[in-house]
């Protein structure tokens, strides 16, 4: 084990802000390290001394207040919008001080069992990705592992076991239509034109200036590392792709731990609103059962985008459902040419045909959005009787006026439970067969997925 000679107190040793500090050693981390020795090996023993110095440093803090406290970057201190600063590169010193912190941390968490898992659980690879050394911050400034870790405990996200952890962050970060406050919105655009990078603090309690969303200021890129620093801070390590899992210019994250996957960062407010949030994000064997599955035929980004098309067909939610009804909102002349242009090349033929049929039948003619299509429905569309003018509620043949066309149509599914999706189809390749049955047995009795 690489350490510093300490016979009671270690010498001096540089710290913080050069301040000269005596650092009692503990006992207590040389067990932990001599029990230990991967996460040793992959953590501490890749620091050189001055890093040392500010790691046993950051641990006797963690021990006596439970808190680091450590600096924002200069760097990012110092960029002020309007300026532009879509990475923060930190100084070596700052560099040195906030991989010490972010690495004290993770060991602290371990050695007092403050989560119900353990670094001994993981591969070394795991371990790498959870003790990632780096040089710049891209969209998200996560130089405190002290506040992401308080984030979690404050808004109760530490569950009972790792699984049931990881989805009470998605939960949390995500838009979903049965939440009175929602996550994120996409805030490249009019939402929040600003593309400066901001603290993590920041980004989870910046709200959309009327409104209980917080913004996503970089999209995609922003979402994914928001998600991996809040698991990471409580030890589920996990990875930012740029390739791989979604189309160039977009932002991946990938937790081997749970073998899941958020293919695109937009995910968590895209149109998989009532998704869900356990069949939200992609798991490893989604993708490996359907590597041979039209139209996509091995295609990753493109078997991504499907995953999601199908859940929308699966679980349509508000938006979907009312772009359905006003497609010329979305530049189509009709329900049929919407679903094409927004499905199209993700489903087969037939797949195609069902959700044109679905979306543009069924699911319009349930004003409501509550199953089955009943009186609930016929009052919105009796409020409306006779209203002209695009885009009314009501109109759900999509002719500019609420009339009997709407109510022959809304005729033809009466007391109908809409539904697109096949019930058994578990890995989403249309078809109920042995893929979909080795999928149920690898989970049997799992009641965490």
């Amino acid at each position: 084990m690489k350490r510093i000679v300490i016979v009671l107190i270690m010498g001096i040793i540089i710290c913080g802000l050069g301040s000269v500090q005596a650092i009692t050693y503990d006992a207590e981390y040389s067990l932990y390290f001599a029990e230990n020795p991967r996460v040793e090996d992959i953590s501490i023993n890749s620091m050189d001394e001055e890093s040392l110095g500010y790691f046993w440093g950051y641990v006797d803090e963690l021990e006596n207040t439970g808190f680091i406290q450590i600096e924002e970057p200069l760097e990012s201190q110092n960029c002020i919008e309007p300026d532009v600063c879509t990475s923060i590169c930190p100084s070596d010193h700052e560099l040195k001080t906030i991989l010490a912190a972010k690495y004290a941390h993770s060991i602290w968490i371990d050695k007092n069992d403050l989560v119900p898992w353990k670094l001994s659980d993981f591969t070394d690879a795991e371990l790498q990705q959870q003790f990632l050394p780096f040089t710049c911050f891209f969209a998200v400034v996560d130089y405190s592992p002290s506040y992401a870790f308080s984030y979690m405990v404050e808004n109760d996200l530490i569950k009972d076991s790792l699984q049931n952890t990881f989805y009470a962050v998605i939960e949390d970060l995500r838009t979903a239509d049965w939440k009175d406050s929602n996550g994120f919105l996409h805030g490249i655009g009019s939402l929040d034109p600003t593309h400066t990078a901001y603290t993590l603090e920041q980004a989870l309690t910046t709200y959309r200036p009327g409104t209980l969303s917080r913004i996503s200021r970089r999209g995609c890129h922003t979402m994914t590392r928001i998600t991996v620093a809040l698991l990471k801070s409580v030890n589920i390590p996990g990875e930012i792709k740029t390739s791989g899992w979604f189309t160039p210019g977009h932002s991946s994250a990938e937790w081997s731990v749970v073998e899941t996957v958020l293919a695109h960062g937009d995910d968590l407010y895209g149109i998989d609103r009532a998704t869900p949030t356990r069949e939200l994000l992609q798991r490893y064997a989604y993708y490996q059962s359907n590597i041979d599955t039209p139209p996509c035929m091995g295609d990753i980004p493109c078997l991504s985008v499907r995953y999601h098309r199908l859940n929308n067909l699966k679980y349509p939610d508000r938006d979907l459902l009312m772009d359905c009804r006003r497609p010329y909102y979305k530049g189509a002349v009709s329900c049929e040419d919407y679903v094409s242009d927004t499905f199209g090349d993700y489903l087969t033929t037939e797949e195609l045909d069902n959700a044109k049929s679905c979306l543009c039948g069924c699911y319009v003619s349930s004003l409501d959005g509550i199953n089955p299509v009943n009186l609930g429905d016929f009052e919105i569309l009796a409020r409306n009787w006779l209203i002209t003018g695009c885009h009314k509620q009501g109109d759900i043949n999509g002719d500019c006026s609420v009339d009997i066309g709407d109510l022959i149509h809304m005729s033809q599914f009466w007391l109908n439970e809409c539904g697109c999706s096949i019930i058994g189809d578990l890995v989403y390749n249309g078809n109920v067969d042995a893929k979909d049955l080795m999928v149920l047995a690898q989970y049997w009795l799992e009641n965490e997925i």
